[in-house]
């Protein structure tokens, strides 16, 4: 899991890191562009970034309200606020990868 999405100036070369490496899921905490949700969303899928609210050290409302603002198709935002690190947890559980 690559937290904050490679950080504010590196989030489009973590993308493309998830782009070539399968097993990079991208964390959207303590990244301020709600555009680049999306475009992860758009170029790795949904199932491959995950909400995180980094907390304490961000508020978790605001982070809430970035994935919000990203303009996700519904059943994205439903991924990335809970459906991918769920199948990513039962596949840990269940001993696959």
């Amino acid at each position: 899991i690559m937290g904050h999405m490679g950080g504010y100036f590196h989030w489009q070369d973590a993308i493309r890191a998830a782009e070539r490496l399968e097993n990079v899921v991208l964390d959207t905490s303590a990244l301020p562009y709600p555009q680049a949700i999306k475009e992860a969303v758009e170029r790795v899928g949904s199932s491959r970034v995950l909400y995180a609210s980094d907390g304490p050290g961000c508020v978790p409302q605001i982070e809430v309200h970035k994935v919000r603002m990203a303009g996700l198709r519904p059943e994205d935002e439903e991924a990335v606020f809970h459906g991918s690190i769920e199948a990513i947890l039962e596949r840990v559980d269940t001993g696959g990868r």
